[in-house]
Protein backbone atom coordinates (compact mmCIF):
# COMPACT_ATOMS: atom_id res chain seq x y z
CA UNK A 1 0.00 0.00 0.00
CA UNK A 2 3.05 2.24 0.45
CA UNK A 3 4.06 1.96 -2.92
CA UNK A 4 0.16 4.03 -3.72
CA UNK A 5 1.70 6.63 -1.61
CA UNK A 6 1.96 10.73 -3.04
CA UNK A 7 4.85 10.10 -1.00
CA UNK A 8 6.04 7.57 -3.77
CA UNK A 9 9.16 9.15 -5.98
CA UNK A 10 7.35 8.63 -9.51
CA UNK A 11 8.48 11.41 -11.60
CA UNK A 12 5.03 13.20 -13.22
CA UNK A 13 4.67 16.01 -15.59
CA UNK A 14 1.35 18.78 -14.98
CA UNK A 15 1.42 21.62 -17.27
CA UNK A 16 4.40 20.68 -19.17
CA UNK A 17 6.41 20.90 -15.46
CA UNK A 18 7.84 17.62 -14.16
CA UNK A 19 7.61 16.89 -10.36
CA UNK A 20 9.81 14.10 -8.36
CA UNK A 21 6.11 12.95 -6.93
CA UNK A 22 2.59 13.76 -6.87
CA UNK A 23 3.59 15.41 -3.22
CA UNK A 24 5.76 17.91 -5.12
CA UNK A 25 2.93 18.82 -7.55
CA UNK A 26 0.67 18.94 -4.78
CA UNK A 27 2.79 21.37 -2.58
CA UNK A 28 3.37 23.51 -5.79
CA UNK A 29 0.15 24.15 -6.13
CA UNK A 30 -0.71 26.01 -2.98
CA UNK A 31 1.74 28.52 -4.10
CA UNK A 32 -1.03 29.16 -7.37
CA UNK A 33 -3.53 30.46 -4.44
CA UNK A 34 -1.72 32.95 -2.46
CA UNK A 35 -2.94 36.42 -0.50
CA UNK A 36 0.27 38.15 -0.49
CA UNK A 37 0.87 37.87 -3.71
CA UNK A 38 -2.52 37.45 -5.37
CA UNK A 39 -2.79 39.23 -8.22
CA UNK A 40 1.07 38.73 -8.96
CA UNK A 41 1.41 35.69 -10.77
CA UNK A 42 4.94 36.88 -11.55
CA UNK A 43 6.29 36.51 -8.35
CA UNK A 44 4.50 33.73 -7.41
CA UNK A 45 5.94 31.48 -10.39
CA UNK A 46 9.41 31.27 -8.63
CA UNK A 47 7.66 29.86 -5.78
CA UNK A 48 6.03 27.29 -7.30
CA UNK A 49 8.75 26.44 -9.48
CA UNK A 50 10.93 25.61 -7.14
CA UNK A 51 9.34 21.87 -6.48
CA UNK A 52 9.94 20.80 -9.95
CA UNK A 53 12.65 18.16 -11.10
CA UNK A 54 15.77 20.21 -10.89
CA UNK A 55 14.41 23.03 -8.30
CA UNK A 56 15.88 23.32 -5.12
CA UNK A 57 13.14 21.50 -3.33
CA UNK A 58 13.34 19.16 -6.72
CA UNK A 59 15.86 16.86 -5.03
CA UNK A 60 14.15 16.65 -1.31
CA UNK A 61 12.70 13.60 0.04
CA UNK A 62 8.50 13.83 -1.06
CA UNK A 63 7.88 13.81 2.99
CA UNK A 64 10.29 16.61 3.83
CA UNK A 65 8.67 18.69 1.12
CA UNK A 66 5.17 18.82 2.18
CA UNK A 67 7.01 21.11 4.90
CA UNK A 68 7.56 23.67 2.31
CA UNK A 69 3.55 23.67 1.54
CA UNK A 70 2.90 24.34 5.07
CA UNK A 71 2.32 28.05 6.69
CA UNK A 72 5.55 27.71 8.22
CA UNK A 73 7.38 27.59 5.13
CA UNK A 74 5.13 30.42 3.71
CA UNK A 75 5.24 33.13 6.48
CA UNK A 76 8.92 33.03 6.06
CA UNK A 77 8.68 34.01 1.86
CA UNK A 78 6.75 36.27 3.01
CA UNK A 79 3.71 34.75 1.62
CA UNK A 80 -0.17 33.70 2.93
CA UNK A 81 -2.73 30.79 1.54
CA UNK A 82 -5.60 31.81 0.62
CA UNK A 83 -7.21 29.22 2.52
CA UNK A 84 -10.75 29.64 0.81
CA UNK A 85 -9.26 29.96 -2.79
CA UNK A 86 -7.05 26.78 -1.74
CA UNK A 87 -9.98 24.78 -0.18
CA UNK A 88 -11.95 25.08 -3.56
CA UNK A 89 -9.22 23.85 -5.83
CA UNK A 90 -7.27 21.27 -3.95
CA UNK A 91 -8.89 18.44 -4.67
CA UNK A 92 -8.73 18.74 -8.94
CA UNK A 93 -5.18 19.90 -8.01
CA UNK A 94 -4.81 16.23 -6.14
CA UNK A 95 -6.85 14.57 -9.24
CA UNK A 96 -4.78 15.84 -11.67
CA UNK A 97 -1.23 14.93 -9.93
CA UNK A 98 -2.80 11.39 -10.09
CA UNK A 99 -3.82 11.17 -13.39
CA UNK A 100 -0.88 12.38 -14.32
CA UNK A 101 1.02 9.35 -12.09
CA UNK A 102 -1.42 6.98 -13.38
CA UNK A 103 -0.28 7.94 -16.74
CA UNK A 104 3.72 6.91 -16.32
CA UNK A 105 2.93 4.32 -13.46
CA UNK A 106 2.06 0.72 -14.83
CA UNK A 107 2.35 0.06 -11.32
CA UNK A 108 0.21 2.23 -10.16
Amino acid sequence: ARYLSTMTKVEIEVDGKRYPSVEHCFQAAKYKHLLTLLGDKAKAKPLQDRFQVGGPLGSLDPIKVKSHGGKGAMKRLGVALDVEAWNKHRDSAMWEALQARYAVDEKF
